[in-house]
């Protein structure tokens, strides 16, 4: 497997394409976010809020697991739309986490599902 997902053939119709270029997935007691640039959505927000600080000068891809019962973000570097798209419930969602944290677990994950 490449750094990066591959996305499969079929299409992702199911994301909601956000004002500043982040993708959203809605499910039951979690959301799902697909960020294409970092360096972009953190430059939008200084822009925004001048006092707003980070030090990442690296550009990422990440899709960032949230759920909602214990507040925990799992975010993997790379694009997982597809294989998320795929889950039904927060359990296949933590599933998927799981199997690919081993290789694409960002240092950005937090919350008691994180460790």
């Amino acid at each position: 497997m490449s750094t990066k997902q591959k996305q499969s053939n079929k299409p992702i119709s199911n994301w909601l394409l956000t004002e500043n270029g982040v993708y959203l997935l809605i499910g039951d007691g979690y959301r799902i976010t697909y960020n294409p640039s970092t360096l972009y959505t953190f430059n939008l927000k200084k822009a925004k809020d001048p006092l707003f600080q980070f030090e990442e000068d690296e550009e990422t891809e990440e899709t960032a697991l949230y759920i909602n019962d214990t507040d925990s973000y799992l975010i993997l570097d790379g694009d997982f739309r597809a294989v998320y798209d795929e889950c039904q419930s927060v359990e296949e969602c933590l599933a998927v986490f799981r199997k690919y944290a081993p290789w694409y677990r960002s240092k950005f994950c937090s919350g008691p599902d994180s460790i």
